[in-house]
């Protein structure tokens, strides 16, 4: 995880959290958290998670708006407290919301504020930017 080319990304379905189709991995919402947790304690820069979280992946899929906090980029951003962020699903309750995440805003807008939605979807299909 500390190679320079190595990103953090998850390839599971986003769900609401009253999904009920059918019981989702428990990964489907605690990916990052979970990743976040381990990376942490395994000695990690907080900043250097975050980039490979957000800014590593928004550059490589071309999201030049995205991924990165400053003037003229989207606000796609996750308020969080690093000494409490972690995973708390589990495969008998794989959408339990993850502890330490307080706000989450897509474009600028709270979708998600202290575990609860706010039934807000701001966001939309994204697009490779030249």
């Amino acid at each position: 995880m500390q190679h320079p080319r190595v990103g953090i990304a998850s390839d599971g379905v986003a769900l609401g959290l009253d999904h009920d189709l059918n019981r989702p991995h428990p990964r489907s919402i605690g990916t990052f958290p979970r990743a976040m947790r381990e990376l942490l304690d395994d000695g990690m820069g907080i900043e250097e998670i975050v980039w490979k979280m957000t800014g590593k992946a928004a550059r490589r899929l071309g999201l030049v708006d995205r991924g990165r906090i400053e003037v003229g980029a989207v606000a796609d951003l996750v308020l969080f407290d690093p000494d409490r962020v972690h995973d708390r699903a589990t495969y008998a309750d794989p959408l339990v919301v993850p502890a330490g995440i307080e706000r989450v805003w897509v474009g600028g807008q709270v979708i998600a504020e202290d575990g609860h939605i706010t039934g807000r979807l701001p966001g939309g299909l994204l697009r490779r930017q030249r």
